[in-house]
């Protein structure tokens, strides 16, 4: 006679497990048909011709077990049987197994809770969901005869701990692989600001040496064009200047010939030379404003 059982297991997953590493271990089949411990050998199969239409687009394994027929291993042997495994996009994993003497059982796991981040979780009331976190649900529905019941569940719930094992160090060593990646992440980026600082200083270095020289440079050349203008700057004299200088020498000439010595159009004797008078005269009168100026004062200086 067979017996129909439902029955629910939620496990709390670890802290360091993600919703998308747990989905991804579920969907790992060898993995998963691995953590039965009766299983001694699986192989990929085509789907069978008696399959329902809703399994055949469904992955399927033929699973080897090793049954033990008396306590302490007396009497044992092996069975194969078919299971039908398909994915489910975002939530986790369910199967159908096919087993020998009319076992029947389907079972649906799958990844619940909220993760730090996520939106609350509406908490399901009889299964003995944790108030926070991630957990593992399997959802079991088990045919079978009344003696083979207590055999079959008390190797599901081996099996479901084996599960959770796997799990929680998957879970333990990605999030020691996201350490890892985090510090050196965090390294190189320390060492990428360090060399950045290192070309910044060479730079500025670079920079302040040239402007000094540039300065330098242009100091120079101002001061080369400077003195350059300088020496090109010329005081010209005007006319009448000329032609006061050039009256002078002429009567100074006449005056050393005549046995005099004039200094400033003065004779030794004191007295003003007529020559002068006469030229004055007539500067006057081309000039009215015309100011006598001595031999020693530049041009420059004349009104």
């Amino acid at each position: 006679m067979l017996k129909k059982s439902s029955f629910t297991t939620v496990t709390p997953l670890p802290a360091g497990m993600t919703r998308q590493a747990a989905v991804a271990f579920l969907q790992d089949h060898p993995a998963m048909i691995d953590l039965n411990p009766l299983v001694t050998d699986r192989q990929r199969i085509p789907p069978p011709s008696s399959a329902p239409a809703d399994e055949r687009a469904c992955v399927w394994y033929l699973v080897t077990d090793r049954i033990a027929y008396l306590p302490g291993g007396l009497a044992s042997g092996s069975v194969s049987y078919r299971c039908a495994f398909l994915d489910l996009a975002g939530v986790g994993l369910q199967t159908h197994c096919y087993a020998p003497m009319g076992v029947d059982l389907r079972t649906r796991w799958s990844v619940g809770g909220s993760a730090p981040g996520e939106p609350r979780e509406r908490a399901e009331l009889g299964i003995g969901a944790p108030p926070s976190g991630l957990y593992l649900r399997e959802d079991t529905e088990l045919r079978c005869s009344v003696v083979l019941a207590a055999f079959v569940k008390r190797t599901l719930k081996e099996s479901h701990k084996r599960l959770v094992e796997s799990l929680t160090r998957r879970g333990a060593r990605e999030a020691q692989e996201k350490t890892d990646r985090e510090r050196l992440l965090l390294g190189i980026e320390r060492d990428e600001e360090k060399a950045r600082r290192s070309v910044d200083r060479e730079h500025k270095k670079k920079h302040r040496a040239s402007s000094y020289y540039v300065q330098r440079e242009a100091e120079a050349d101002r001061r080369a064009a400077a003195a350059t203008a300088t020496q090109a700057v010329e005081y010209p004299r005007n006319a009448n200047s000329q032609q006061y200088y050039s009256h002078r020498e002429e009567e100074h000439g006449h005056a050393s010939q005549d046995g005099r010595t004039s200094l400033h159009g003065m004779h030794v004797g004191g007295g003003i030379g007529n020559g002068y008078d006469g030229y004055q005269q007539q500067q006057n009168k081309a000039q009215p404003q015309y100011h006598e100026a001595g031999v020693g004062r530049d041009a420059a200086e004349l009104p």
